[in-house]
């Protein structure tokens, strides 16, 4: 039951209506299909290689919505690892990390050259 709650809730189309993350802020109904697209061009989480299951905006886009669609403003990101929370939200929904490319990069080295 609790993995089709999960599903549920992951799905991008039921992300774009109850997602507390999304500050009550409307998805673009292009918001969907760029995901899928994001992802599928870059699949695996840019702060630690696992498969990446979310895009997440680099500058939220409740603040900043003309950078919802601009893929330069994208980054995939893991929910299995909690890098989405952490890395992308420093811990807290209702943050963002400024230093998120730096951050994800720095963590992905220390991952790939552990001893």
């Amino acid at each position: 039951m609790f993995d089709f709650l999960k599903q549920l809730f992951f799905s991008s189309r039921m992300r774009q209506f109850f997602d507390p993350r999304n500050c009550g802020a409307k998805r673009s109904s292009k918001w969907p299909a760029l995901e899928k697209k994001f992802l599928s061009e870059h699949p695996t989480c840019e702060a630690c290689g696992v498969k990446a299951e979310t895009v997440h905006h680099r500058l939220p886009f409740h603040k900043y919505p003309r950078l919802e669609l601009d893929e330069r403003n994208l980054h995939s990101i893991c929910e299995k690892h909690s890098c989405h929370l952490m890395v992308g939200h420093l811990g807290s929904w209702a943050s963002y990390n400024e230093d998120l490319v730096e951050d994800s990069a720095r963590m992905l080295n220390k991952i790939q050259t552990r001893p």
